[in-house]
């Protein structure tokens, strides 16, 4: 994974926050005025230097772009499970089970002793 400067990451842990002052101001503001606010927090680039206001907007839709990929992978995971396939038994229902013996759940290992091997017995 490529190195993310700090603006980046305080961008993503903010993200929430920062996108509603963003809609809020609804237009109305100088991605200047954004980078130098960013850079009077110290916040800074990924060479440690103060964002410009085409670094500090090109960042914002980096993370937005991450955070949307993000929603959608997890969407994507969460969403419309696969029907089985063909042929793949599938569970009873409770309803129909047998009064069959509980399954053991334990069991006991044990070691076994391996015999010698001829040649390393001693006359």
């Amino acid at each position: 994974m490529a190195r993310r400067s700090p603006l980046y990451r305080w961008l993503l842990a903010n993200h929430q926050k920062f996108a509603a002052v963003i809609d809020k101001a609804d237009g109305l503001f100088r991605w200047q005025d954004i980078a130098a606010g960013f850079a009077a927090e110290g916040l800074t680039d990924t060479n440690g230097n103060p964002p410009s206001a085409a670094t500090a907007k090109a960042t914002w839709e980096r993370v937005t772009k991450a955070i949307e990929s993000r929603k959608l992978r997890k969407k994507k995971q969460i969403g419309h499970p696969r029907p089985p396939a063909a042929g793949i038994v599938q569970p009873v229902p409770s309803s129909f089970q047998t009064s069959a013996p509980p399954r053991r759940t334990s069991y006991e290992f044990k070691l076994a002793s391996l015999k010698k091997h001829p040649a390393e017995e001693k006359p």
